[in-house]
């Protein structure tokens, strides 16, 4: 899936159940394996993401959005690249216009839900967390790896390229030229695989 960007959008996170929805329902017609789902999130799409598995390891945090999640849909892990965790002060945030778009016309400074990182505990699935030197974003991604583990849950905090390379920037994992998306890539499918119930044959 993709996210959605639209100024009638009243909270994003209401897209990913759709996609969680759909599987359960269309899993035995397209062959999918329900239980071993992986989810991985680039930029804004990263908050969103470990917004997600965050309602679907902590029920308390789901009830505040009142989703009807399925029950036969497992996320066995996530991988976020190049996100931001922690958003600014309330104040900043609706100078830089960050909670509008989170709630449309609706802003709500104190709203709960905003604030992922109050909510992860020992049952976040496993995260891959990532960035490159180079990305304005990189301090973001070790203190949410560190926050993961400190819950006691499982996380890897990667990080690609180095500060003489301006070309390994944000979300530079999809551009294929670039041997460290492939190394990234590779890593990420790696950390994936760790995790899934499927035995290779």
């Amino acid at each position: 899936m993709t996210q959605r960007w639209s100024v009638r959008s009243s909270w994003s996170a209401h897209n990913n159940p759709v996609v969680f929805r759909w599987i359960s329902a269309n899993a035995g017609c397209f062959g999918l394996d329900a239980g071993n789902v992986f989810m991985v999130g680039d930029s804004a799409g990263a908050q969103l993401v470990s917004q997600m598995a965050c309602i679907l390891s902590n029920r308390e945090y789901a009830d505040l959005f009142a989703l009807d999640l399925p029950a036969d849909v497992t996320l066995r892990a996530v991988s976020l690249a190049c996100g931001l965790y922690e958003f600014p002060s309330p104040a900043e945030a609706e100078e830089e216009g960050i909670f509008t778009d989170y709630f449309g016309d609706k802003a709500i400074l104190d709203d709960p839900r905003v604030k992922v990182t109050d909510h992860i505990t020992a049952d976040y699935p496993p995260a891959f967390v990532f960035f490159a030197y180079c990305d304005s974003l990189c301090t973001a991604c070790e203190p949410m790896a560190k926050l993961i583990g400190e819950r006691g849950g499982t996380a890897v905090c990667r990080i690609y390229g180095a500060p003489d390379k301006p070309e390994i920037r944000h979300v530079f994992h999809v551009n294929l030229k670039l041997e460290e998306a492939e190394k990234a890539n590779r890593d990420q499918t790696e950390f994936f695989r760790s995790f899934s119930t499927v035995v290779d044959n």
